[in-house]
């Protein structure tokens, strides 16, 4: 299995960083139309969780970004450093939103976008949020997996 580690702290030139790290894997991945869509959406929201609600927007905590991904699947590992508990994050209930909602839109679009995720504590605090894909399914998946 292949794999990448990436840390960011939560501070405009890092977000510059972030985007260009994950366009530079969907490169790497040879992701091209809904694919790559389905995965620079659903990671940039998991990020954008583990800044503002994870780590609230404190410049010195941490974002840690792992990918790791095969011939047929891709596993992204987002960690923040915050004090949220897994349950409080509903997976089981979160759906699609309308693209003219402007918040709380994260959990719906990796629900919607991703083929499974995964929410659990690290042993360090803070919360992991595993994003999975199948490689060249170019297709949105709906009614997909997720667990807590």
């Amino acid at each position: 299995m292949n794999q990448v580690k990436l840390s960011f702290k939560a501070v405009s030139g890092d977000f510059d960083e972030f985007y260009q790290s994950v366009y530079e894997m969907a490169d790497r991945l040879k992701l091209s139309g809904t694919e790559r869509f389905r995965f620079v959406l659903c990671i940039s929201e998991a990020f954008t969780n583990a800044f503002v609600h994870g780590n609230k927007q404190d410049p010195s905590k941490v974002i840690n970004v792992n990918f790791r991904w095969d011939e047929s699947t891709v596993q992204v590992d987002i960690e923040d450093e915050g004090a949220g508990k897994a349950d409080q994050i509903d997976l089981e209930h979160a759906t699609a939103v309308a693209a003219d909602q402007t918040g709380g839109r994260g959990i719906g679009f990796l629900k919607e976008y991703a083929d499974r995720i995964k929410v659990e504590p690290r042993d360090e605090g803070g919360l992991r949020m595993s994003i999975y894909w199948k490689l060249g399914d170019n297709i949105p998946i709906s009614g997909n997996q997720a667990s807590a």
